[in-house]
């Protein structure tokens, strides 16, 4: 699909990721018993096995040409044999269910074991995978033009093609070959550089290539192409990415499995060396063990991670601590080895680091205010996260959102009149304020009123100077930057809300929270109402029901609010 939706325009191309291959020489005894002439190329593929092989498949199911390339299977002849006579095999309909993997493969499953009660001597796991994808690129090509996407992946796709030479590494022979580091050090001298990943998974697969037992050579290599896709599918999982880091930029975008490289090679914070990790592991990589033993840990503090993403309550933990930058996550790791036999004191612990870093003066929940907007900001996404955890057993709090939108404070009850320029607009402000200014101020209510009377028999501008006056008197009444009337709201629907009062702020949000999206300059953001911005507009904080009135955000309100924000927080982050 991707390939089919570049427009190949001009000399733009497609670049496929690289793959990692040796020159043999035709007389080889590897080659011998094969059908490759003297005057053909021969290599030695040792990284891209999945690539080429996919591209095989789709040339030969889409293309009625000599396909451009040959796979030989030094040890599996039976895969090679069916690999080559795989456009043979008999196209099967059925639907293609991208939204559901589960019962794609069931359908698949069912067509391929119909297929090998006829033809019991294919029936092995290389084929079984070929003849998936063949069916799957039959099927899709039906909707497609096959002509075109052929003559654009023959013609506008590339593959970064690295040559290892004869001379640079002999394979099973590291006493003769050079330093690895010699092997690679081309890497980044083209062109186009490659990733510290792409780096180092070449490593791993040159010291997996000189176990000299072709079986279990085969075995390690297919087991790690799949640990290593794995790995990186999961932390393309932006849900999962965000969990464990706050890394928005487009660095790891291809290769987040980088993060897992740079703390195990302990790469300092402030580095900018994009080769460090690659550089620890080209000197720890010595031999066979050390570099099973190396991929063990990866895949050790992979688990580790997964392990804290399964947990719910480990889940918001840590993705508060992430976030706020409490601690990094290879001091949480180093934490965990000390409490590995009582996950109950690490959790604990955890809580504890929070709860230290509330108590800091600037982080008292009465004194915050807008003018303090990021520890104002954190007490509200705390809450946030305390309500939902508390309150909702399968919910868990969308870290990818938070890093991914920009989020901002939004005043809950409070217009700014200095922005008004019709006489409407400073009667209904004048209205609005009215029912708050009767609970904390009864001569600024008396003073709202004669002014309202006065606009009702007047033009704006012989009354404006006396009004504004008065709004800049009650700001300080109306308290309308404190934290008792401030929530969270991603900056794409606070703008939408704009300079509303507090009824027309409530059915905004409800409608935005029941479409889940806004549209701004005719274009669509898909957004999140945090669940205790819904609860403000709800009055879901304030206790005496029987009181409840949506037309404005008034004192109990606002008492019932941070009462619920301060029990909340103490609540989540109670060691009990």
């Amino acid at each position: 699909n991707d390939i089919d939706e570049f427009e190949a325009l001009g000399s733009r191309f497609y670049c496929l990721q690289p793959v990692v291959v040796k020159k043999i020489d035709p007389s080889d005894p590897r080659i011998t018993d094969t059908n490759i002439s003297n005057q053909e190329s021969v290599y030695e593929l040792i990284d891209g096995q999945q690539r080429l092989t996919t591209t095989f498949i789709i040339l030969s199911i889409l293309a009625n040409e000599k396909l451009p390339f040959k796979i030989i299977y030094k040890t599996r002849p039976e895969s090679e044999q069916f690999l080559n006579k795989i456009s043979s095999i008999l196209p099967v309909s059925f639907t293609i269910k991208e939204d559901n993997i589960k019962e794609t493969n069931r359908q698949l499953n069912n067509i391929w074991k119909i297929y090998v009660e006829q033809h019991c001597n294919i029936d092995n796991v290389d084929n079984y995978h070929f003849f998936k994808a063949a069916i799957i690129i039959h099927q899709w090509s039906l909707s497609k033009d096959k002509t075109q996407f052929v003559e654009k992946l023959l013609n506008h796709v590339k593959i970064i093609w690295y040559n290892i030479q004869p001379e640079d590494i002999i394979i099973g022979a590291p006493s003769q070959s050079k330093n690895a580091e010699q092997v690679f050090i081309n890497f980044n001298q083209g062109k186009i550089q490659l990733e510290q990943a792409e780096l180092i998974k070449a490593l791993f697969v040159i010291r997996y290539k000189e176990i000299v037992n072709l079986e279990l050579r085969s075995i390690y290599l297919n087991q790690f192409a799949e640990e290593w896709n794995k790995i990186e599918t999961q932390l393309q999982d932006d849900r999962f990415w965000y969990f464990v880091s706050n890394d928005t930029s487009d660095k790891k975008r291809y290769n987040r499995i980088d993060l897992l490289f740079d703390i195990l090679s302990k790469k300092p914070k402030n580095s900018d060396d994009t080769l460090f990790a690659y550089h620890f592991y080209l000197k720890s990589n010595k031999n066979i063990d050390q570099t099973i033993a190396n991929w063990k840990e990866l895949k050790d503090l992979f688990e580790l991670f997964t392990e804290w993403y399964e947990e719910r309550l480990l889940y918001h933990l840590i993705g508060i601590i992430v976030y706020l930058e409490i601690k990094t996550l290879p001091e949480l790791r180093q934490i965990y080895k000390t409490y590995t036999k009582n996950k109950e004191s690490f959790r604990d612990q955890l809580k504890s680091m929070i709860s230290e870093k509330l108590k800091k003066p600037e982080f008292e929940i009465a004194k915050l205010d807008y003018k303090s907007p990021n520890e104002t900001k954190t007490i509200l996404l705390i809450f946030n996260i305390a309500t939902y955890y508390i309150s909702d057993f399968n919910y868990r709090f969308p870290f990818d959102r938070l890093k991914t939108q920009v989020w901002s404070l939004e005043h809950i009850h409070a217009q700014k009149a200095d922005k008004f320029t019709e006489k409407d607009e400073f009667l209904d402000w004048l209205t609005d304020i009215q029912p708050l200014l009767e609970e904390i101020n009864k001569d600024a209510l008396s003073e709202a009123k004669i002014l309202s009377e006065e606009l009702n028999n007047k033009e704006l501008k012989e009354i404006k100077e006396k009004l504004l006056d008065f709004y800049n008197r009650i700001n300080n009444i109306l308290n309308k930057d404190n934290i008792d009337n401030l929530c969270l709201l991603d900056t794409n629907t606070n703008s939408l809300l704009s300079n509303n009062k507090f009824k027309a702020k409530r059915d905004m949000i409800l409608e935005i929270d029941n479409i889940g999206e806004v549209e701004i300059v005719g274009n669509k953001h898909k957004v999140f109402i945090p669940i205790a911005t819904k609860n403000v507009f709800l009055k879901y904080y304030t206790e005496d029901s029987e009181k409840i009135q949506f037309t404005y955000w008034g004192k109990k309100d606002r008492e019932d609010y941070i009462s619920a924000i301060e029990s909340q927080i103490i609540n989540f982050l109670s060691n009990a």
